[in-house]
């Protein structure tokens, strides 16, 4: 981050607390976030640009006679205005779940989120790296249509609730991939491979891109008929993760709720296989979900959502 604007932030937010107390919200939380952003992209074989960003988001949401209202903006000097904004908007605004915000944690996990190696890195080494990937699938073949891209993010937010609650956020991520389309008359093919983390470890590997992709590429080099009739069909591990998109609609807490979920009423029933247990940890270092708090103040936990 080229300057923090944290404490800054802190201030005016706390600013923007008291207007909303004295315009009449019974509850409000107001947030700030900066985002940094840097990359780059090959396409056909070649670089074709590289980008870097910035950008401030501010956020409001209140409570007003039973109503919920939020608004948005990226001038933090405007707070007061945004305040304003959604006191109106509440006017309006759709019927509020809960009348307070929760109070300050005495205690909250630690969990690592920001790195400094992958703040640190610069895009004339994401350069290289997309480079090497697309020189070795140009290797494979000349003809291919390749491209890679890489990028790296680094924020710091910050919130506060009517309860008192003061929360500051710094977190890391990062893309690497490639991909290549090979066309021989009407057939396509289509291969590639991607990977994203919080910090620069073992995972940013490219080498592994270039094999995974190659490894697709050779797979489709012969055309064979597909079978008939009833055949074993081999899933990679990526698919596991699609696999669970129907229990995972199954277990969120506001399909429960809503009576929407097929797994209401059903806890401490068998369900799947024994050997599947699946524990929502949100305190594994540099996990890409990783969280201590939420974004209404509760502190997070471990929770067993299978077991057996």
């Amino acid at each position: 981050m080229r300057k923090s604007m944290i404490k800054q932030a802190e201030q005016l937010l706390k600013s923007g607390m008291a207007t909303a107390e004295k315009l009449g919200a019974k509850a409000a939380k107001l947030g700030f976030a900066q985002t940094e952003r840097i990359g780059c992209a090959f396409e056909a074989g070649r670089l074709k640009e590289t980008d870097s960003a910035q950008a401030i988001s501010v956020n409001v949401e209140l409570l007003v006679d039973g109503r919920s209202a939020s608004a948005i903006g990226n001038d933090l000097d405007k707070l007061d205005e945004l305040v304003e904004r959604a006191m109106m908007l509440a006017k309006i605004g759709s019927a509020a779940y809960f009348d307070a915000y929760p109070a300050p944690p005495v205690s909250l996990a630690h969990v690592k989120t920001h790195s400094p190696r992958t703040a640190a890195l610069q895009r004339g080494e994401m350069i290289d790296v997309c480079d090497k990937i697309v020189d070795a699938l140009k290797g494979y073949n000349p003809d291919l249509f390749i491209g890679a891209y890489a990028q790296r993010r680094e924020t710091e937010e910050v919130f506060v609730t009517s309860s008192g609650l003061r929360h500051a956020e710094f977190r890391t991520h990062w893309n690497l991939g490639a991909y290549a389309q090979r066309t021989e008359g009407t057939d396509m093919l289509f291969a590639g491979y991607w990977r994203s983390g919080l910090d620069l470890d073992e995972q940013w590997a490219p080498q592994i891109i270039i094999d995974r992709t190659l490894e697709d590429l050779r797979r489709g080099e012969k055309l064979a008929d597909p079978p008939t009739g009833k055949v074993i069909a081999l899933l990679p591990p990526e698919v596991f993760s699609q696999l669970l998109g129907a229990l995972e609609l199954g277990v969120n807490g506001r399909n429960v709720a809503k009576g929407d979920s097929p797994l209401r009423g059903r806890c401490g029933e068998k369900i799947l296989d024994e050997h599947l247990t699946i524990i929502d940890d949100p305190h594994a270092d540099f996990c890409l979900g990783a969280k201590v708090i939420d974004s209404c103040g509760v502190p997070t936990r471990a929770v067993s959502i299978i077991e057996r």
